[in-house]
């Protein structure tokens, strides 16, 4: 798609996502929008998932930086992000930045941006489970990003559809590509992808034990795990894994097979917005883990609120009993793909299009 104004045909836009949730919001905008001006970085913060989203949307970035380690203490992983994005807008000359998601990556790239005096876009996703204020690191990261206007500007982003009607559908059904997954059986897709909580304590492994507890008690349900490749959460699994068979692993999934797993599942646990906004608009009861309670605004009354400390003390057993036993229910009217695409596309059109 060509720009249709000067202002646009002469930018040199780069484009910055490195964790999945990021790619699938970007890259649809990415590829209509591209132009031989236009450059994508990958930043390095997810491997086989950011692979699968960008071969699952048919994109090539033009630089992909190395796999961050996944030990990174949360400054390193911000100045890291700080390096990579000031060294691609310098070498790259870059006039316009946009970038989108809650982390470091995108604190990173509006400070870059406020720095250089470069303007910036930033797609902020929605937060349906109002989880984003109750994650220290992820809400300060927030704040950071924001205060970096006028020179960046939020765009703040509508419901995000069904990502499977953008990419290709899966090739084989989720029980087909995970070992000991039962048709037809409860299923709790656990997805608690931040690393924080094995920085600075213990916290990771008790989750894992207090997850492990509750499948043994429960044999008629599964219990999934899905991994983000991080030995905090690996090791301590598979040595969990042996006393409940129902305790599974499921590895980075494409888009398409990953949205079939929440999709099929009774009920959903995270502690990533992203993760919580794809349940919800699946229609899946969620378990919102946060490390502070829920304040005003409240979640919806499908969202239920959680500590650590309420999965390590049993209190949410209430919770996942009443989630696994209930019926599933029909998923509510998915965001209409092209009537969303279309509605970004004009939005960043006209950013671009700005002097």
């Amino acid at each position: 798609m060509e720009p249709s104004s000067t202002a646009a045909r002469r930018a040199r836009v780069l484009w910055i996502g490195g964790r999945r949730g990021e790619i699938l919001l970007l890259g649809p905008l990415f590829a209509r929008l591209r132009t031989d001006r236009s450059w994508w970085l990958t930043t390095g913060e997810d491997g086989t998932a950011a692979i699968q989203a960008l071969d699952a949307l048919a994109l090539r970035p033009d630089e992909t930086a190395p796999l961050c380690h996944p030990a990174d203490q949360p400054g390193v992983r911000l100045t890291l992000m700080m390096d990579r994005i000031e060294a691609f807008m310098r070498q790259r000359k870059g006039t316009r930045l946009i970038f989108c998601g809650y982390g470091p990556a995108a604190a990173a790239a509006a400070l870059c941006c406020h720095a250089r005096a470069t303007p910036g876009l930033w797609l902020r996703p929605a937060d349906p489970a109002a989880l984003l204020p109750r994650l220290r690191w992820e809400a300060g990261l927030d704040r950071v990003a924001q205060a970096c206007a006028p020179v960046v500007r939020t765009l703040e982003l509508p419901p995000a559809p069904d990502w499977r009607a953008l990419v290709p559908p899966a090739p084989a059904p989720p029980e087909a590509e995970s070992p000991g997954l039962r048709p037809g059986a409860p299923r709790l897709v656990w997805a608690t992808l931040r690393r924080e909580w094995g920085l600075f304590g213990n916290t990771a492994v008790q989750l894992m034990r207090a997850l492990a507890d509750q499948a043994a008690a429960r044999p008629d349900a599964d219990f999934v795990v899905l991994s983000n490749l991080n030995a905090m959460y690996e090791k301590p699994l598979a040595m969990l894994r042996q006393q409940a068979p129902n305790l599974l692993h499921a590895p980075p999934l494409p888009p398409a097979l990953y949205m079939d797993l929440l999709a099929g599942s009774s009920a959903v646990l995270t502690d990533s917005p992203l993760v919580a906004a794809d349940a919800l608009a699946l229609g899946r009861p969620l378990a919102a883990l946060g490390e502070s309670p829920a304040a005003p605004p409240l979640p919806p009354p499908n969202v239920h609120p959680l500590l650590a400390a309420d999965i390590l003390d049993g209190t949410w057993r209430d919770w996942l009993a009443q989630a696994l036993g209930a019926p599933s229910s029909a998923p509510p009217a998915p965001a209409d793909p092209a009537a969303w695409l279309a509605q970004l596309t004009r939005a960043v059109s006209d950013w671009l299009a700005q002097e």
